[in-house]
């Protein structure tokens, strides 16, 4: 596929200006990038969900974006807490208490932006921790956005079985990624880094 001659700015710029086209853009651009924030959150429908909530509500605040050069890691942003939201809805079963105006926080400045690609980066260097076919199913579906039938046939899977094994992938991942952040918080709380 050939680069769009349009760059973050320029969509952002003429999505405000109502050009759907330029928020398709901007959608397709990021999606893989949202999908992957998103998959902290579970299964494949609540990844699903979180993503189109997700841009959802960044097309909703698009005129708070202050910086529409780092549209990507803001709407990163924005599906991570969409994705909070959802397990504290889950581990509480009970109905979320939002902010007054029930949108996220918006993450624009670099310290966000900065956080958003160290996630970024534990997320891939725990990605290619995993085994080869569980990491080939992560990034046909999250990455590359293959259909499950596709993905399934080149990795010689049934469709079922491709599901079960990224599940598999996707709980190994939110393990590793769990035992990630209580090391680092530890070694904060130790002073060791």
């Amino acid at each position: 596929m050939p680069a769009s001659p349009f760059t973050d700015e320029d969509d952002v710029r003429q999505a405000l200006r109502g050009d759907r086209e330029a928020f398709g853009r901007l959608f397709d651009r990021h999606a893989p990038g949202v999908r992957a924030a998103a998959a902290a959150v579970g299964g494949l429908d609540a990844v699903d969900d979180v993503t189109q909530e997700a841009f959802l509500r960044a097309y909703r605040r698009l005129s708070t974006l202050r910086a529409p050069s780092s549209f990507g890691a803001w709407v990163r942003g924005v599906a991570r807490q969409v994705a909070r939201e959802r397990r504290r809805h889950s581990d509480a079963a009970a109905p979320l208490t939002k902010n007054h105006a029930g949108e996220p926080p918006i993450e624009n400045d670099p310290h966000a932006a900065a956080a958003a690609r160290e996630e970024q980066s534990q997320l891939l260097a725990a990605l290619e921790r995993l085994p080869e076919r569980d990491r080939l199913a992560v990034h046909a579906y999250y990455f590359s956005q293959q259909q499950a039938d596709a993905a399934a046939a080149e990795l010689g899977l049934s469709r079922s079985g491709y599901y079960a094994v990224l599940q598999r992938a996707l709980k190994q991942l939110r393990a590793a990624l769990t035992r990630d952040h209580a090391t680092r918080r530890q070694g904060a709380e130790d002073g060791t880094h």
